[in-house]
């Protein structure tokens, strides 16, 4: 089983992975085509076009005919984030030229007619009336809003369905224009894994590929490309509460700002382990010994290229007062370097989920599709054998190199409640000088 890139005109590319003794063939077209592109007030127009797209009739069938063929696959669906688009079809491989005709069918042969447009238009809007509201996603929508300075972050203050009021104002021709931007042969990546043949792919590329989706068009945008730090100092945010009687609260406290090189070696290895550790401590100080929140979580992550340590507690309205002094606490309490054995504990169980089961299909598939996305590397079986040295490699000092590197900067704060006292500038200033007090003395220290 090896997987091999197979590159033709106008940008196209195919990772291919032969994989002998099974039925099945898993394919996956990827565009850098997500909400992150949608124009200012129409959030949402990315996932209109995976609707139109992925359910609208073509010159060759009808609406209904292509909802019928796509119930002879055992699997079909698109699926829209902020940074991609992606269009799937799982089969077996005696079915798979009939799947690329499936799938590619749209590129060139698309009729959006105005009636159907709007009842699709009626199911988004009932898409959005069904997902699911919680307070730690409104969270995530108020740092796109306030934490950072760029537009494509700055606009997604929802879903990627959008809102319904940007969605209404969505037009034919907005779809129409965006799927002749993006979707394009240099703005897609896509990935076959199953029993079939190099010829029948080649086949597949020459009769539906390249015949049906245009050169040019424009690369959609994707944060790791970003060039410089657009978080935002610290500060006071808040967002709307949609969980009647409960609170909500994040600290981000910003560690550091690296480019991204597209080097496996500048992956970061401390923060997996590091995570374990502080959610670990967390758990024991809020959940266990004090019963005060029905969920805290400690990460390190590393968003817009800024890695940064971020906690975050809920808990009912009743008890914020009290987690937020219990948070506090905890703060103080972390010693100053990291526990050894509790850093050789989660060493350990890392290096055994790196190499804790065989593959399946759509693994093979997801592993080739971001090895070569993230580091252009064919072999993804390469990036999970390093992946599995290096966690192994890692060292104590490295990890509590950066664990006494989390707490230099002031956090910025988000807040979910529906009481009004901690929106008020005198609680703003009373926690971030409390902080302020913690982080001097642990700096002090070190």
């Amino acid at each position: 089983m090896k997987t091999q890139l197979l590159k033709f005109n106008g940008g196209g590319k195919v990772l291919y992975t032969r994989v002998r003794g099974i039925q099945g063939v898993h394919i996956y077209f990827d565009f850098a085509a997500g909400s992150f592109n949608d124009p200012k007030g129409k959030l949402g127009l990315s996932h209109f076009c995976e609707h139109v797209l992925g359910g609208f009739p073509t010159t060759y069938f009808t609406r209904e005919e292509r909802w019928s063929k796509a119930r002879m696959f055992q699997g079909f669906n698109a699926a829209t984030s902020r940074n991609s688009m992606r269009f799937f079809v799982y089969t077996v491989g005696q079915h798979f030229m009939e799947a690329l005709d499936f799938l590619t069918d749209p590129f060139a042969n698309l009729i959006i007619d105005k009636n159907d447009f709007e009842k699709e238009r009626q199911i988004i809007f009932d898409e959005i009336a069904t997902l699911f509201k919680s307070n730690g996603r409104e969270a995530g929508y108020a740092y796109n809003r306030d934490a950072v300075r760029q537009a494509n972050i700055n606009r997604q203050t929802a879903s990627p369905a959008g809102t319904v009021e940007s969605v209404s104002r969505i037009t034919i021709n907005d779809v129409k224009k965006f799927i002749d931007k993006y979707f394009r042969l240099n703005n897609l990546i896509i990935t076959i894994a199953g029993n079939v043949s190099k010829k029948e792919v080649v086949k597949g590329i020459k009769k539906y590929i390249l015949p049906r989706i245009k050169e040019g068009g424009e690369v959609g945008f994707l944060p790791r490309e970003l060039k410089k730090d657009i978080v935002l100092p610290a500060k006071m945010i808040f967002g709307d509460c949609v969980e009647k009687g409960k609170s909500y609260i994040e600290f981000n406290y910003k560690i550091d700002f690296k480019p991204f090189t597209g080097k496996i070696e500048d992956s970061d290895y401390c923060r997996g382990i590091l995570t374990s550790c502080l959610r670990e401590n967390m758990f024991e100080k809020l959940r266990l010994d004090k019963g005060l929140c029905y969920e805290c979580c400690s990460v390190i992550k590393r968003t817009l290229r800024v890695r940064r340590l971020e906690d975050i507690i809920e808990c009912a309205a009743e008890k914020f007062d009290k987690v937020i002094e219990t948070y506090l606490s905890y703060l103080e309490s972390l010693p100053e370097n990291l526990d050894r054995k509790q850093f050789e504990k989660f060493k350990q169980k890392i290096c055994e989920c790196e190499n804790y089961d065989v593959d399946k299909l759509f693994q093979i598939a997801e592993g080739s599709v971001a090895a070569y996305d993230c580091f252009k590397m064919i072999d993804y079986l390469k990036v999970k054998k390093y992946d599995l040295h290096r966690y192994s490699t890692v060292s104590y000092e490295e990890v509590n190199t950066l664990y006494k590197s989390l707490f230099k900067n002031l956090p910025q704060i988000i807040i979910i409640s529906e009481d009004e006292k901690y929106k008020t500038k005198e609680f703003e200033k009373e926690i971030y000088s409390k902080i302020k007090e913690i982080i001097n003395k642990k700096n002090k220290n070190k």
